[in-house]
Order: structure tokens, then sequence, then C-alpha cells
């Protein structure tokens, strides 16, 4: 027979391409960032540029930060979003994102590090594809965030339930959740219930691993009338317990 790597169907290697999405049609670079030498984890908020004089449709984007052990997570609207391990978002044949028109893309990146010395995020950016025919999309995708931001874990505490809710303000369509708890995440579910009552659930992670951050999408599109209230409860345990706890003495904001 044939000797390895030889014959009709000879192994490629396109795990070493600069994009696993293909060669986008448009790159979106940040400008350079400097973390502070006392700064630990921390947020950053910002905006890029849209110089496009009309709209788009983005159907995939691969997000690459300049570091993957400084960066956890990036979400840049309908240029899609990062966290380790999961840099790709490719939507279905006829979905896509909408890209308007000279708006400016608004991006979050959480960032983790040490005290002690600063970081330089120099070349994070991210790759788009866009759709060739628009009259082929029939499906606009757009991420909402349904974030709950005033509450505390106690220091030692395990077992602190948070809840937060988004509720539609006209007939949508939900199509794939993506939890965010970070390193004190215990488990997480989301729900969906419909102005009739009907409880929908849509994700269930009893054990929640920072490792595994993913978009999860439902196995079909749920119909949302208006008035449908989705529903994260998430567990946080920041006792000792939590073998990736950085630090169970301090109370979590």
């Amino acid at each position: 027979g044939d000797a390895p790597g030889e014959g009709e169907d000879p192994p490629t290697r396109d795990g070493e391409a600069e994009w696993a999405i293909g060669e986008p049609d448009h790159v979106f670079a940040f400008e350079e960032f400097i973390l502070p030498e006392d700064s630990a984890e921390m947020g950053r908020e910002f905006e890029i540029a849209n110089s496009f004089e009309t709209d788009k449709y983005v159907v995939a984007t691969e997000v690459k930060p300049t570091d993957t052990f400084l960066v956890m997570e990036i979400a840049a609207g309908p240029l899609g979003r990062y966290h380790v391990g999961n840099p790709i978002t490719e939507l279905p044949e006829g979905h896509a994102y909408l890209l308007k028109a000279g708006e400016p893309i608004q991006v979050r990146i959480h960032y983790t590090k040490e005290a002690g010395w600063e970081e330089y995020d120099t070349d994070s950016k991210i790759g788009g594809k866009i759709a060739a025919d628009p009259g082929a999309i029939k499906h606009v995708w757009q991420t909402d965030r349904m974030a709950n931001d005033d509450f505390t874990i106690p220091a030692g505490q395990e077992g602190v339930e948070v809840t937060s809710e988004y509720t539609f303000e006209a007939d949508g369509t939900i199509v794939a959740v993506n939890p965010v708890i970070r390193l004190r995440g215990k488990k997480v579910n989301v729900t969906a219930t419909t102005p009739d009552g009907t409880e929908t659930e849509l994700l269930d992670i009893p054990y929640w691993d920072p490792n595994w951050h993913f978009t999860y999408m439902l196995p079909a599109p749920m119909d949302a009338p208006t008035g449908t209230v989705v529903k994260m409860t998430a567990t946080f345990d920041n006792s000792d317990m939590n073998a990736r706890n950085p630090d169970s003495s301090k109370d979590v904001q």
C-alpha cells in the first residue's frame, strides 16, 4: 500500500494556517494598550472605527488576542466574542450579524494578570468574513447582554446564588446563550418563560469550568414573543473548596 502521507487524499497542514476561518475579508485591529504595573484582573472598554460606507453582513469571525494567558475574554458585538479555546464564530447558512455602515464597534476586554509588572496588549485583532450576497441573508443575529453588575460574593462563602434577567421588548427568536461566570463560578442555569407562563430550560451546567467557555447553540431556534423573560441563575464558590479561586479572603464584586 501507500506509505504514510502518500496516496489519493494525503493529509494537509491546515492547522498551521494563519486564520482558521480562511483569509478574512477584513481585519479589525485594536490599538496597543498597556496594563499598569499595579493592576491585576481588570476590564477595558473602547470603540474601534468602522469605515464601511454600506451595511455589511458578518457570517464568520475569528478573534486573535495578543496573549492567550493575558486575555480572558473579548466581546465585540457583531464581530463575535472570544474566550480561551473558543475564538471562532461561524453562523449557519443564511444567518449573519449586521454591521451597520460607519457605526463604531463597542469592544469589552477582560484581562487577567498578576500585579508587579506591566503587560502589553499589542496586537489583538479580529478577522471577519463578509457575506458575498446580502440577499441570501434571511436571519440577522443580535447579541444582548443580560448581566447583573451589582452583587458581592462574600469572602469564604460557597453556594452564593445570583440571578439576572432579560425581557424581550419585541417578538424575537433565541438561537444561542453564552454564560460567563469566571473563576468563582460553580454552576449555571438559563431558562426562558413565555407570556403564557411556559418555562423552557435553555441550558444547565451543573459543574462550571472556566476553561470551557462556549456559545451554546439551541438544538432549534425558540420563538420568544414580546414579554418573554430569559433568566440566568449562577452559583458562585468563593471558598477554599474552589481549587480555581485565586484568593478566598477577598469579597468579590
